[in-house]
């Protein structure tokens, strides 16, 4: 597997280790994700030069990936070689396949939907795009035939996909070095829909029914604040808890709690409780199931919570997620300074989105703007972290390197909250930024 520790490709790796195949893999450095995947005995390399062993009967590889010796060495050995995608299609085709696509909130929404599931008994498979608090970990093997999938975007994996049940919670333009500009992006999410099973359904956010195209033949269920067929109403806050009524048809849940604050996740937990209703799940169960969902690393992770202030990690990376991201930290602490710190994701997303970030960004007081972090792409000459500070009006913008975090970070004396955002390597430095803080806060 190239490109085994990504997220996506090492979900599927803990998979095929369940199943009693020999994995091994490959990766650009050691992780978290590595370090777990060699516990369950996978063999993992670092080294492009290592030698392809004979025993080899597939390899499945990332786009990420790009160039890699061993594609050149299947191919003279007449091994199949085969997308990450390709692959994750077979295994969950073959099931009960509940599929979550969206440009945002896919990740939370597959996570609240696995926990609903496992605490009523269902005991679903799930392929995760995040590391599930409650589960530490992007994946679960079930006994049943449910797979909750995560269903990506990028590269047009999700068309590999025949779900049961379809979600899709957003449809904004990104990934546009693989679509070019948002009309393809829409048509990819109506061929998205027009895959759905007929006996099934597609549940769709209420704001983006008429961006795409929807079959006819297709049953579908719309969620939404206050509109649609699946709602949510009467919303607020009460100590640490997001508190809210659903209603679906005939049934009306009161008071159900979500540790996880802002509208955006309110209505992905709306999303998630109808696909469990329509998979069966007892609605008296949906409660304390909701409530004992912990949240999932790096999507809106309280850290660490003080008396005069707060640090909170995001994996933000798109201009849409990110004001919804400084919007709740706003919510939640009204009084404070809110400092955001962003490490911009890919050379092409940071050129078409510049202006968006810029005006999301300004919703904080202060700005700091970490080095870009290009992943899989090379640079773009102009293209950097300056591309979206230089349009930052009225607000203090600094810079950063990524090695002189947290130790260079400057806070204010008074109260505040703290919010790191990307999807590149900052997400290493939590830990750093939280003992950083202890200490910092034990000192004075």
């Amino acid at each position: 597997m190239l490109g085994i520790g990504g997220i996506g490709m090492s979900a599927i790796a803990q998979y095929l280790v369940e199943m009693g195949i020999s994995v091994s893999g490959y990766d650009r450095s050691p992780s978290e994700i590595t370090d777990l995947l060699e516990t369950k005995g996978v063999h993992i390399t670092f080294d492009l030069e290592e030698q392809l062993s004979d025993s080899i009967d597939l390899v499945v590889y990332t786009p990420a990936v790009k160039e890699h010796p061993l594609f050149e060495i299947a191919k003279t050995r007449n091994i199949p070689v085969l997308k990450r995608a390709e692959l994750l299609s077979e295994i969950c085709n073959q099931n009960k396949c509940l599929a979550v696509a969206g440009t945002h909130g896919k990740t939370t929404i597959s996570s609240m939907l696995t926990t609903l599931l496992i605490e009523t008994g269902c005991n679903p498979t799930a392929f995760l795009g995040g590391i599930h608090a409650n589960l530490n970990s992007n994946f679960v093997k079930g006994s049943s035939d449910i797979v909750v999938v995560e269903a990506d975007e990028f590269d047009r994996s999700f068309l590999k996909l025949k779900p049961f049940i379809g979600v899709i919670s957003a449809v904004d333009a990104d990934h546009l070095d693989i679509y070019q500009n948002e009309e393809n992006v829409l048509s990819a999410f109506s061929a998205f829909s027009t895959s759905v099973n007929s006996n099934g359904c597609l549940i769709i956010e209420n704001g983006v029914k008429n961006k795409i195209n929807i079959p006819a033949n297709i049953q579908v269920i719309l969620y939404g604040n206050e509109c649609g067929d699946a709602t949510c109403s009467n919303v607020r806050y009460e100590n640490g808890w997001s508190v809210f009524d659903y209603t679906f048809n005939d049934i009306s849940i009161k008071g159900l709690k979500l540790i996880m604050p802002g509208m955006h996740n309110v209505l992905n937990a709306v999303a998630a409780i109808t696909v469990a209703i329509q998979t069966g799940v007892s609605v008296a169960n949906i409660p304390a199931a909701l409530t004992s969902f912990k949240g999932v690393h790096r999507r809106f992770e309280q850290v660490l919570i003080g008396d005069t202030y707060a640090y909170i990690d995001d994996y933000a990376h798109h201009p849409v997620e990110i004001k919804a991201a400084l919007n709740g930290a706003r919510s939640l602490y009204p009084e404070r300074e809110l400092i955001a710190i962003f490490q911009p994701h890919l050379y092409t997303r940071t050129r078409d989105f510049a202006e968006g970030f810029a005006e999301a960004l300004s919703v904080a007081d202060k700005i700091c703007l970490v080095d870009l972090y290009p992943a899989r792409e090379k640079p773009i000459p102009g293209i950097s972290e300056h591309s979206i500070g230089s349009l930052v009006s009225d607000k203090k913008v600094t810079y950063l390197n990524l090695q002189d975090i947290p130790e260079k970070i400057n806070l204010p004396e008074e109260s505040f909250t703290l919010i790191t955002l990307g999807a590149g390597n900052i997400g290493n430095k939590v830990h750093d930024i939280k003992n950083w803080l202890l200490r910092r806060k034990k000192d004075e």
